[in-house]
Order: structure tokens, then C-alpha cells, then sequence
């Protein structure tokens, strides 16, 4: 079997403009990573009407200005735990343990039987 490859070049998005305040950020930009964009297709019934299609980017500032209010903030999976919170690595290698994830001190994401988190549109609880 032979194979010939070739490279092609591919479009990304190079900058981003807020369309709410307008501020623009570059991709070497940290701002840029911190940008929210929605790119969907309504579909039928939709209040933004059926069939449209509709596309947002905000930075930041301006996430936490419009939606401040119904946004769930909590620490993400990359961030460093708080004193306290790291496992205890003694414990795990006194009981013949070798990854964080066996320990009990470790954190689980996504517990098993738990409720599902409802969205911020259509949650019913108006």
C-alpha cells in the first residue's frame, strides 16, 4: 500500500471582535482565549425565528455584563487547588496507591446518579 501526502492550507480565525463593546483581540492575544462565540441554527418555533442562524462573539467583560446574573461560576479543572485541597500523596503510597485518581481525597466530576445541571434558556423554572 502507498500513500502520498500532501498539506493543505486550512482558515482559522485570526482575530475576534466583541459585538457588544467592540474591543478586538488577535490569536497571540490571551484575550482572544477568553472570548465567547455562539454559532447555531435556530430551529423550528425559536424565538429568534425559525430557521435563522445566529452568531455572537463577546469577550468577558461583556459575558459577565449581560449574563452576570444566571452565570454559574465555580473553579475549573486546571486551575491550582486551594491550600487544603491537594491529596494527600503520603496516605496514598502508605496504602500501595500509585495515582491521585485511587485516592479518596480526589476530586470526581461527574458524580455517578446525579441530577443533570439545568441550562440557562428553557430551564422551566421561570
Amino acid at each position: 500500500m502507498s500513500r502520498l501526502l500532501d498539506v493543505q492550507p486550512k482558515s482559522y480565525v485570526k482575530q475576534l471582535t466583541c459585538d457588544r463593546c467592540g474591543r478586538t483581540a488577535s490569536v497571540d492575544d490571551h484575550e482572544f482565549h477568553s472570548f465567547v462565540s455562539l454559532d447555531f441554527d435556530c430551529t423550528w418555533g425559536s424565538a429568534l425565528g425559525d430557521g435563522n442562524h445566529v452568531d455572537l462573539d463577546l469577550c468577558h467583560e461583556c459575558v459577565k455584563a449581560v449574563l452576570g446574573p444566571w452565570l454559574r461560576i465555580s473553579a475549573s479543572g486546571w486551575t491550582k487547588p486551594a491550600v487544603g485541597e491537594w491529596p494527600d500523596f503520603q496516605s496514598m503510597v502508605r496504602h500501595g496507591s500509585s495515582t491521585p485518581e485511587s485516592s479518596p481525597q480526589s476530586r470526581t466530576v461527574d458524580a455517578p446518579n446525579s441530577q443533570p445541571r439545568s441550562s440557562i434558556v428553557g430551564d422551566g423554572q421561570n
